[in-house]
């Protein structure tokens, strides 16, 4: 009987050659079973006979047979795929990120489709529309800058703030983090009130958010928050910010610098606004050319705080927004002759895993990462599994590790 099975398959496989894939109606003509009982034992949709699994199982590995996935997809509603839209070569906290989705939604049984967007909107326009097409089950998006909004609405408050759950410096209602998350400015060195960008219609949905919540496809924000009715984590940015400054403060500078981030998101505008903050509530110097706008970018960072500090009045500390702006500070630092912390004190938003390795070592606020991706993944599984409910926007708290870089003794362990 073995035998005869064996010459059959080898009869079937060089019957099928390379002209075409294996299909299920081939193992099931080997196999002896119908196309069903075959589903059944691939699926794992019904109990099979084992004998007979195991008939199907031996048809399968010989034909080389796989799943067509996209048939099961229409059977099921269901591709099992995952897109995730990040700028991944623009800064290290994104490959962190990655690695954490990655793992959760390969324990959970679905496929990441990763895209890097580049910080680019029209770039990630186009990415949300392919994925789309694709039929992914969710996306998850970290938004790229608009840097022209189309209008001054404020932030959409329809998410609920439920970061009480995450972290210990939760907003303390969900109109306060639409508060913060209008703040975008057209420039760093203007105003602390501004604009975001609008998605009030697919027509003009230049990000390809509005038509992904349009297309009812499950959408979850991370790290940065938007003007979007869906679900959203990120890490807090303004009373960390508050708490870098203050502990600058507390040293006994007074003229303190600061990097702001990139134009067009909630994180530099977060960020920004708890510098100043500081600055108003401790009556810091308040010079708005303190203010060095980096973009997220290491080499405007290293000319624009070079040019600071070769000023006579240069400040005496600098705070840092991401690790890349911290990296050109650092460079031009180097260039100047300036060291930390005896010249300058230098604290910063984001950590390094490889961060205690600089002399001196980074003071510096961490954000949880881990949290913030495992975050991401249940909120987009969650929305799968049950559509329906109130969108959430989650604020994940960062844990200070007090180092050397800001020139007063750590904190003991």
């Amino acid at each position: 009987m073995r035998n005869r099975l064996n010459r059959l398959i080898d009869e079937e496989v060089a019957k099928v050659g390379r002209s075409r894939q294996t299909t299920m109606l081939d193992v099931a003509r080997i196999a002896g079973v119908s196309t069903s009982t075959v589903s059944h034992v691939v699926n794992g949709t019904r109990t099979v006979d084992p004998a007979t699994e195991q008939q199907v199982r031996n048809a399968i590995a010989r034909l080389g047979y796989r799943p067509n996935i996209v048939a099961r997809a229409l059977a099921t509603a269901r591709t099992m795929n995952i897109g995730l839209c990040l700028p991944i070569t623009a800064n290290p906290t994104f490959v962190v990120l990655v690695d954490v989705i990655e793992r959760r939604l390969t324990a959970a049984g679905y496929h990441l489709m990763l895209h890097d967007t580049r910080d680019d909107i029209t770039v990630q326009a186009r990415i949300v529309r392919q994925l789309l097409d694709l039929r992914v089950d969710g996306i998850i998006l970290a938004p790229a800058p608009d840097p022209a909004p189309a209008d001054s609405s404020p932030a959409d408050s329809s998410a609920a703030d439920s970061s009480a759950a995450v972290s210990s410096a939760a907003d303390s209602s969900a109109a306060d983090s639409a508060g913060n998350d209008s703040l975008l400015p057209h420039s760093l060195g203007g105003a602390s009130a501004g604009t975001q960008p609008s998605f009030a219609g697919q027509a003009t949905d230049k990000s390809g958010i509005r038509t992904a919540i349009d297309a009812h496809t499950p959408l979850v924000l991370v790290d940065r928050f938007a003007p979007a009715g869906c679900d959203q984590v990120a890490s807090d940015g303004v009373e960390p910010m508050r708490a870098l400054t203050a502990h600058l403060a507390a040293n006994g500078h007074r003229r303190i610098g600061v990097v702001a981030g990139l134009t067009g998101i909630s994180t530099s505008v977060e960020r920004l606004q708890g510098y100043r903050d500081a600055v108003s509530a401790l009556g810091l110097d308040s010079d708005p050319t303190l203010v060095v706008p980096g973009e997220s970018d290491l080499e405007k960072t290293r000319a624009g705080v070079s040019a600071l500090f070769s000023r006579p009045d240069r400040p005496t500390a600098l705070v840092t927004t991401n690790n890349v702006m911290t990296l050109g500070s650092m460079r031009a630092f180097v260039d100047l002759g300036l060291r930390v912390p005896d010249d300058v004190a230098l604290v910063c938003y984001d950590d390094f895993e490889w961060t205690d390795l600089f002399t001196p070592r980074l003071t510096a606020m961490a954000q949880d990462l881990a949290t913030m991706g495992e975050q991401a993944v249940q909120l987009v599984l969650r929305r799968i599994a049950d559509p329906t409910g109130d969108p959430q926007r989650i604020r994940v708290e960062p844990e200070f590790h007090h180092r050397d870089s800001c020139g007063c003794p750590p904190s003991p362990p």
